[in-house]
């Protein structure tokens, strides 16, 4: 007698899994399976380059802003300034790396959906641009401005 399988391509692979981190799933092989969103095994050099690069300029944004507070700036995000007026500066680095680090992780895993690879570069030259307004103090003299 044979047996019936089921078609294991019925179901997509699921968010986290057994091969979310070591399975070798790199690609949709496919067509019809690359008109939708898919979760691989693998992830492209891009894709961990720029999430990296997302990290990095977050917690070169929290540092910076770090810097800043001891001349007197505020923290424009309200919900990191909770943090960091009733926890100190631990707090706000926790928080801060801790929403950072689950949104990239969020968006590592979906990089391969429509429109992630454009929203994390996008966050990547916002952070950039941050970055860079984080560092023109130094080569600016605004007190000559006046």
């Amino acid at each position: 007698m044979i047996e019936k399988r089921t078609d294991r391509r019925k179901k997509p692979t699921p968010f986290l899994c057994q091969h979310t981190f070591f399975g070798r799933r790199s690609e949709n092989r496919r067509s019809e399976d690359q008109k939708g969103n898919s979760y691989f095994d693998r992830y492209g050099s891009k894709v961990w380059i720029l999430c990296l690069s997302l990290l990095g300029l977050n917690i070169f944004d929290a540092l910076m802003t770090l810097y800043h507070l001891k001349f007197g700036a505020t923290e424009s995000n309200p919900l990191l300034d909770y943090f960091l007026q009733t926890g100190g500066e631990e707090a706000f680095l926790l928080a801060k790396f801790g929403l950072a680090f689950s949104g990239i992780f969020f968006l590592f895993l979906h990089s391969n959906f429509k429109r992630v690879k454009l929203y994390t570069s996008s966050l990547v030259a916002v952070y950039g641009v941050l970055a860079f307004y984080h560092v023109s103090p130094f080569f600016v003299d605004y007190t000559q401005l006046s």
